[in-house]
């Protein structure tokens, strides 16, 4: 697992957003890690609904092939896809197919936080190297 994107990932928004941070979750073909849920989050889910939504995510990560071959070249690969839901923002930060980090904030971050999206790419791109 990538285990250690999801790790680096996790303390940049902990020390970024102050509070926001809703999930982390590091997710391969066939299995998921919870590696962060905080609990006001965790009341509102059962293990099933999440399990669920790590099934849309690693579903989503297998389109990044595919997103590549629309684009041109100077796109390269795709590194992450981000969800806006009027409360929670979702970022799928995709390392390979079927594998990567998933993470959830509540979307206020994003009033308050210029450039978070573009140093969190950086922080989980320096995971590819």
């Amino acid at each position: 697992m990538v285990t250690e994107m999801a790790r680096r990932l996790k303390e940049f928004f902990e020390e970024r957003t102050t509070g926001d941070l809703r999930s982390v979750v590091v997710y391969e073909q066939n299995e998921f890690e919870v590696s962060y849920l905080r609990d006001d989050v965790a009341a509102e889910y059962t293990e099933r609904e999440v399990a669920t939504a790590v099934d849309d995510t690693r579903t989503e990560s297998l389109m990044a092939p595919v997103y590549g071959d629309l684009y041109t070249d100077d796109h390269d690969d795709l590194i992450c896809t981000i969800k806006v839901f009027p409360s929670v923002v979702e970022m799928n930060f995709v390392r390979s197919s079927a594998e990567g980090v998933a993470v959830a904030l509540d979307a206020g971050v994003f009033e308050d936080s210029d450039g978070l999206v573009t140093e969190a790419r950086a922080v989980a791109a320096d995971d590819q190297v």
